[in-house]
């Protein structure tokens, strides 16, 4: 089987074990590192003020062939700063993935009514995928039905998985020390389906969002 970890800060990447990786970079904090190392970037919500001033910087790193995602952005009412302030630092960068053609991983804390606002307004092309949802069942249906992604993590809600439309779900580590292949074991036994067709479902999904990875 193959395993797709669409979200991770852990270092360092093994690909050796049948598994595609998007290590995340948080921009302000981390390093981009150089390709064939697949990455996504962005400014999390948490460090707006880090990346303050940089923005034109992080549009150029945007581009480079090493960045396949963009984020994770966000929104998060626990965060320092300023509520409008993220508000207008995820739009740009919402915008960004429109402009880059690339797909738009999300942060979202207690801000799911702001967030459909913005995808509201901004009528987006490109996918947008909220990270470690462990939101419950009828959030994961509405988001789903707004045409979000969810991936899903060590910790979840078993009858927000079942809500979420198969085909728009990932998995993920995130900051999690349980290999891919146990979280996959986990999802797939609360969804009460072959381990193996439940990866190949995901990878298929995986596959739609970057077509090139094979």
């Amino acid at each position: 089987m193959i395993y797709c970890d669409i979200h991770t800060h852990r270092l360092p990447l093994k690909d050796s074990d049948g598994r595609f990786v998007l290590l995340n970079r948080i921009f302000g904090k981390d390093e981009l590192l150089p390709a064939p190392v697949r990455q996504s970037l962005g400014i999390h919500p948490w460090y707006i003020k880090e990346a303050a001033g940089k923005e034109r910087l992080l549009s150029e790193y945007l581009g480079k062939p090493s960045v396949w995602a963009i984020g994770e952005a966000g929104l998060d009412k626990g965060a320092e700063a300023p509520f409008p302030l993220q508000e207008k630092v995820f739009r740009e960068q919402a915008e960004w993935a429109e402009e880059k053609g690339k797909p738009l991983i999300i942060h979202c804390v207690r801000a799911w009514s702001e967030l459909l606002a913005a995808r509201k307004a901004l009528h987006p092309r490109q996918t947008w995928i909220v990270h470690g949802f462990r939101g419950k069942a009828e959030l994961a249906a509405q988001l789903s039905a707004q045409g979000l992604w969810l991936s899903f993590g060590e910790r979840f809600q078993t009858a927000a998985l079942k809500a979420a439309d198969p085909q728009r779900l990932l998995v993920e580590t995130d900051e999690s020390l349980l290999p891919i292949a146990l979280i996959y074991h986990r999802l797939a036994l609360a969804l009460e389906t072959e381990e193996a067709d439940f990866a190949a479902q995901v990878l298929r999904n995986y596959t739609g969002l970057f077509p090139n990875i094979l």
